[in-house]
C-alpha cells in the first residue's frame, strides 16, 4: 500500500509560478495542511510498524515529510531521501507562469503540456514518469509506503501505477493541496485532508 502525499501550498504555488527543481517556502496554509497529512496517517496507521516514509529531494516536499514525520513519531533520520521522487525538470521553464512560457515560447497550450515535450534543458513528463515506474518496480512488496512528492510527479506516479501510457496520463485529475491518494490493490482513493475538515475518502479507479 502507498500513500502519495502532495507537499503543502508554497509562495511560488499561490503566485502561480512553475516550480520544477527550484523551491520556494511553505506558506503557513501549506505548514498547515501538512500537519493535517500528519494527523491523518497518525490515525490510519496507528501501532502499524511497517510503515516507511520517502521524500523528494526537494526543500518544500522535505519540509512537509518532517512534518508528517513529527506526527507518526519518526525521527529525521526515518526518512529516506529518493531523487527519483524529484518533481519535473522544467529546466528554462522555472519560475515562470503558464502564461509567461506560453507568450516566450509561441507554441499552443496542447504541445506544451504534451508529455513528450521537452522544456529547455528539462525533461519530458514522459521521463519523469520513467522515474515513477523505476522506484514502483524497487519498492519492497510489503509494508505501507508514503511518498511525499509534487504535483507533476504525483500524476505520472498515478500513470505509472496504473500501466496506462503516457499519452493517456494527461486525463488522470489534478493532485490539488489538501489532498493524498491510498494506492492498493490496483485502485486509486483520493483522501480530502483540509486543515478545516474532516477526511472525506473518493474512489477514482
Amino acid at each position: 500500500m502507498i500513500y502519495f502525499v502532495r507537499h503543502g501550498e508554497t509562495v511560488w504555488n499561490r503566485a502561480g509560478r512553475v516550480q520544477g527543481r527550484a523551491d520556494s517556502p511553505l506558506t503557513e496554509r501549506g505548514v498547515a495542511q501538512a500537519r493535517a497529512y500528519g494527523r491523518n496517517l497518525a490515525v490510519t496507521l496507528r501501532d502499524d510498524r511497517s510503515v516507511r516514509l520517502h521524500t523528494s529531494p526537494l526543500g518544500r516536499a522535505r519540509r512537509t515529510a518532517s512534518l508528517i514525520a513529527e506526527a507518526l513519531g519518526f525521527s529525521e533520520d526515518c526518512v529516506a531521501i529518493e531523487p527519483r521522487l524529484a518533481e519535473h525538470d522544467v529546466g528554462g521553464w522555472t519560475g515562470k507562469t503558464w502564461a509567461e512560457i506560453e507568450c516566450a515560447h509561441g507554441d499552443s497550450p496542447e504541445r506544451l503540456r504534451d508529455w513528450h515535450h521537452r522544456p529547455p534543458s528539462g525533461e519530458t513528463r514522459a521521463e519523469m514518469m520513467g522515474r515513477a515506474a523505476d522506484w514502483l518496480a524497487s519498492r519492497a512488496s510489503s509494508g505501507i509506503d508514503i511518498v511525499v512528492s509534487h504535483g507533476g510527479m504525483s500524476r505520472a506516479f498515478r500513470a505509472a501505477y496504473l500501466g496506462i501510457p503516457a499519452s493517456a496520463a494527461a486525463a488522470l485529475p489534478t493532485h490539488t493541496h489538501g489532498r493524498l491518494y491510498r494506492l492498493d490493490a490496483g485502485a486509486i482513493v483520493e483522501i480530502v485532508t483540509d486543515p478545516d475538515d474532516q477526511p472525506v475518502e473518493r474512489l477514482l479507479g
